[in-house]
């Protein structure tokens, strides 16, 4: 009697256990494909923060660049009001531009992750395995400006920001007619600067949007991607 409810359980547990077995691999494999769309999602909800921290950062630049032109203005009657709004507005910009700087670095380091771990793939599929290469390639390919147009208005940012200082640590010693107009020439420089760098903080915003664009496309593969020619 014993030995026959031992074999009932046996028989009972190999038949439960097989099914769990499969069902847990099953799960551990979604896993593992979630985690990459997860690198990926991480990946581009970073780029957006990036983008909206340039919105904000180009909006603080028109801002200055209003306030600069009131206090050279002709006929310019309330130079006290001029000055604190200028000054509201630097300060604006360099919360707006710390925020964008620390942000494009995070973001650097999750692409980072997301390029590495896309390294790390590998499928038996031959063709599968070209296409994934491929398509890794042609993303970082398309990422790799983003590191560079970010180095670049990084300096020209902190250029502005610096002469925007200088202006306003003096003008807040010689806050006088006269002394707006020693001024003058440096601020009408640094209103043209505005311009460049505008330019400079649309070409990053263009860059990762492109990017992001590219990372996007990761997965949807059509028949072009399976072409034994590509």
């Amino acid at each position: 009697m014993k030995t026959e409810s031992f074999n009932k359980w046996e028989s009972s547990k190999s038949l439960t256990t097989g099914p769990v077995l499969i069902l847990l691999l099953a799960i551990m494999a979604g896993c593992a494909t979630t985690s990459g769309i997860e690198r990926a999602d991480r990946t581009t909800s970073s780029m957006e923060t990036v983008e909206s921290d340039i919105e904000s950062t180009l909006d603080a630049v028109d801002a200055v660049e209003t306030s600069l032109s009131e206090l050279i203005r002709v006929g310019q009657r309330d130079i006290s009001s001029a000055f604190e709004s200028y000054s509201e507005n630097v300060q604006r910009l360099e919360e707006n531009a710390s925020s964008y700087l620390q942000n494009a670095r995070e973001m650097q380091s999750s692409a980072e992750d997301y390029f590495s771990a896309w390294e790390n793939d590998s499928y038996e599929n031959q063709r599968i395995q070209e296409v994934s290469e491929r398509r890794r390639n042609e993303v970082r390919e398309t990422y790799n400006r983003i590191p560079e147009v970010i180095s670049e208005v990084e300096t020209d940012l902190d250029t502005y920001i610096s002469n925007n200082n200088e202006i306003q640590n003096y003008l807040s010693t010689d806050l006088t007619a006269q002394g707006i107009e020693s001024m003058t020439p440096l601020i009408e420089e640094t209103i043209y600067e505005s311009e460049n760098l505008r330019d400079r903080l649309l070409d990053v915003d263009e860059s990762i949007e492109n990017a992001r664009d590219e990372m996007e496309r990761r997965g949807r593969m059509d028949e072009n991607d399976f072409d034994s020619n590509n």
